[in-house]
């Protein structure tokens, strides 16, 4: 027979200790794997007919999908919102500092970041996984794609003088105009 061992919580295990002569401990272990075990096979064998793990796994990927999504169009919407209200600076300081954090992930300024906690827990998320990392991966995107405008704005002169830059955000999702 092959044996294993099992780390269990320290209060379990004083818990444990009064019981023990009274219990067959690998018994209780043998029967609760099995139990385990049996469930976790009987799902992979469920027939495709019967709603089986295919399609439920099929269902799952595409809930998981669209939760991204709504993230993503949530991080546009803030992206947008923030960058309404932002000064030419702090629009450049956000560029700057993802700039040089490109390996931490985005810098979202202090107001933006509120709003994303918020969202976020409104939409039963954390600030990490899957769906929070299209929610910021879709801010950050909109914010450079919005800093490409300014910054090509910039370029443009008259008289021989650079002028200030701008750029129109509209309240559409994910949409920057010059």
């Amino acid at each position: 027979m092959a044996r294993i061992s099992i780390s269990i919580p320290d209060e379990l295990a004083e818990r444990l200790e009064p019981v023990k002569d009274h219990l067959n401990v690998s018994q209780v272990c043998r029967d609760a794997l099995e139990q385990r075990v049996i469930t976790f096979e009987a799902a992979a064998d469920s027939p495709e007919d019967e709603g089986g793990t295919q399609s439920l796994a099929g269902r799952f990927r595409e809930e998981h999908r669209l939760d991204e999504e709504k993230m993503a169009s949530m991080g546009r919407r803030n992206a947008a919102s923030w960058l309404r209200a932002a000064t030419y600076k702090e629009l450049k300081h956000v560029i700057d500092a993802g700039e040089s954090s490109r390996k931490r992930g985005h810098k979202f300024p202090h107001s933006a970041f509120r709003i994303m906690k918020r969202e976020l827990r409104r939409a039963n998320g954390g600030l990490e996984g899957s769906a929070a990392a299209a929610y910021k991966t879709a801010w950050g995107d909109y914010v450079k794609a919005v800093w490409v405008q300014v910054e090509r704005n910039g370029q443009a002169t008259e008289n021989g003088r650079q002028e200030e830059p701008s750029v129109a955000v509209s309240a559409a999702d994910g949409e920057a105009a010059e």
